[in-house]
């Protein structure tokens, strides 16, 4: 193979896993990101209805269905589950939002609803790990490298070959 034409090759090969690694991130981890990153907000909102549309952008954002854990997976990290939770606290903030601030129940309430709000976030984070061992990318990065590894072989055949050729190996 030509030195020339290899690096080329070389090149457009990182060029299009560095696109691929970009878009996996932006279609699942940066999406689990910003639903957590609402999440946040809701926790440190100041009205159980701030708190309710925090919640419905993070789920919006969420997968409705699927585990990024396919090797023993858990309830944790089950986005079908996520989002029945999800519902939940928004079905609690709005009852919380039609009590009285000066009601016990609505201080109780709101430190409920911080605390699982809380305990969500750090579910999305352990489930947004595992979207970079996701099979499709292990996979895609085991052809990748697999790629890269048979290009940087040819290269260094060739010049294996022109080496041999400028100067033969002595038989005796």
């Amino acid at each position: 193979m030509n030195k020339k034409l290899s690096g080329i090759f070389l090149i457009v090969l990182m060029v299009i896993g560095a696109v691929a690694i970009y878009n996996h991130y932006l279609e699942s981890y940066y999406v689990v990101d910003r639903g957590k990153a609402f999440l946040s907000r809701a926790e440190t909102a100041p009205t159980p209805d701030h708190m309710a549309d925090a919640l419905q952008r993070a789920k919006d954002l969420l997968p409705k269905s699927g585990n990024p854990v396919w090797w023993f997976p858990t309830p944790r990290t089950d986005f079908v589950l996520v989002n029945q939770d999800i519902n939940g606290l928004i079905e609690l903030a709005r009852f919380i939002g039609t009590l009285s601030k000066e009601q016990e129940a609505y201080q109780v309430g709101m430190d409920t609803l911080r605390g699982k709000i809380r305990t969500l976030g750090e579910q999305l984070g352990e489930a947004a790990g595992y979207y970079f061992l996701s099979p499709s990318s292990v996979f895609f990065g085991f052809l990748w490298i697999l790629a890269a590894a048979v290009l940087l072989y040819l290269r260094s055949r060739d010049k294996l070959e022109l080496i041999e050729e400028e100067e033969p190996l002595l038989t005796t």
